[in-house]
C-alpha cells in the first residue's frame, strides 16, 4: 500500500476511551511530521513438504502487521498528547507525572 506524499498526505490520531474502539464522534488530531514509511505487511505460511507432483501442499495467509517510522521535528507542545499516552501519565506544570498506582507501587 503506497502512502501519498506532499500536499496529498496527512497523518492523524484519535484517543480511544475503550481499547480498540474508535469513538462514534472522533476528534482527529493531526501529527506534525516530515515523512513516514508506515506500511501493512502480511505473513505467508507455506508448507515445505516435498511432493512428487511439485505442488505446494498448503498455503495460508498469516498475521497482518503495520510497521514503519514516522519522522518528525521536535516542536514545543506539539507531541504533549502523544507523550502523555506513551507514558500513561499527564502533564502537570511542564513535567510529566505518573501515579504510584499506575507503577504498581503503594508509594513512590
Amino acid at each position: 500500500m503506497a502512502i501519498a506524499n506532499g500536499a496529498q498526505h496527512s497523518l492523524h490520531f484519535v484517543a480511544e476511551s475503550t481499547y480498540g474502539t474508535t469513538p462514534s464522534t472522533p476528534t482527529w488530531t493531526p501529527i506534525p511530521h516530515t515523512g513516514t514509511n508506515l506500511a501493512l505487511t502480511k505473513d505467508a505460511i507455506e508448507s515445505e513438504k516435498l511432493r512428487g507432483d511439485r505442488q505446494v501442499e498448503d498455503f495460508r495467509h498469516g498475521n497482518k502487521t503495520i510497521g514503519g517510522e514516522v519522522n518528525a521535528e521536535l516542536e514545543y507542545e506539539a507531541f504533549d498528547t502523544i507523550l502523555e499516552a506513551v507514558m500513561c501519565g499527564t502533564w502537570s506544570t511542564d513535567s510529566l507525572k505518573q501515579s504510584c498506582a499506575e507503577l504498581g507501587q503503594p508509594t513512590c
